[in-house]
């Protein structure tokens, strides 16, 4: 029922600045509905009409201004979007399970690194509730507002992939989790040949299910031996396989492509807003 009102509201929204907006906001969306990719049409709409929301709901716009500032956010979606036919390819391994858990993954190579940390973690069905860094030679990037490890260098939100020169078959040691330590091999595969318009995050191929939020002392178990026992939320004894309600030999890379497109921008939002914590 929410989704049904929300989506109404977007329509609304959307049907009423082609009805009665200005000019100049009326040309503007007619130009991203004349975008060749409708994911890339949706993306722009969203996440303007969720920023004009915003602005006005913080009072930091009044409805005088709202239609001024509506057309600035499409504006500057609209030439986003319009700069992500550049697409960097990166394989990502999970460290000692390389070949049970792994992804290929295309990104815009505008998209920042922190953006990359978040595509690795949703790509392997992961919740992203917890501090990621990367490591890249000597220097580390975090998402930290204050560094709170003595080598964290940079902020991996303020660096986009294009500006960090990496060179072909590099690689890159991606952390997730501090607490229970997830580690990956991130290896740039160079530029893809793809000029899509396609704004997110896109996994091409993979092996395996993906991470176990909370729990990757029971993965671990589960790639040992599936059928060790281990105790379960209320104290039986059980194959540790039947923790979990999914296959985790499974590899689906349309159905981590959805979860991709809804998760995304709500975990690059809280991301940029520091609302992460480990």
């Amino acid at each position: 029922m929410i989704e049904k009102i929300i989506d109404t509201y977007f329509e609304n929204i959307i049907n009423e600045s082609e009805q009665s907006g200005s000019k100049e906001l009326k040309e503007i969306i007619k130009m991203v509905k004349q975008l060749p990719d409708e994911i890339a049409i949706d993306f722009t709409l969203r996440n303007s009409v969720i920023e004009i929301t915003n602005s006005y709901l913080m009072h930091q716009a009044d409805e005088k201004e709202v239609d001024k500032l509506f057309t600035n956010y499409l504006y500057e979606n609209y030439h986003s979007v319009m700069r992500l036919s550049e697409k960097y390819l990166f394989k990502v391994e999970l460290k000692g399970y390389e070949k049970k858990l792994n992804r290929l993954i295309s990104i815009p190579s505008m998209a920042s690194l922190s953006d990359l940390g978040i595509s690795i973690v949703l790509a392997f069905h992961g919740d992203f509730y917890h501090l990621m860094q990367f490591t890249i030679g000597r220097k580390v990037y975090g998402t930290f507002s204050e560094s709170i490890f003595e080598n964290d260098d940079r902020d991996a939100r303020e660096w986009h992939l294009n500006e960090l020169h990496l060179r072909k078959n590099s690689k890159i040691l991606f952390e997730y989790d501090f607490g229970e330590g997830y580690e990956f091999t991130v290896k740039y595969l160079g530029k893809e040949e793809d000029a899509s318009l396609y704004p997110y995050p896109y996994v091409k191929d993979g092996e395996g299910y993906g991470i176990w939020e909370d729990n990757y002392g029971e993965l671990q178990l589960y790639y040992d031996d599936p059928n060790t026992l281990v105790e379960n939320y209320e104290g039986e004894m059980i194959p540790v396989k039947d923790m979990v309600d999914f296959d985790q030999e499974e590899f689906d890379s349309e159905e981590i492509n959805a979860y991709i497109r809804e998760y995304f921008t709500e975990c690059k939002r809280n991301c940029d807003n520091e609302e992460n914590e480990e």
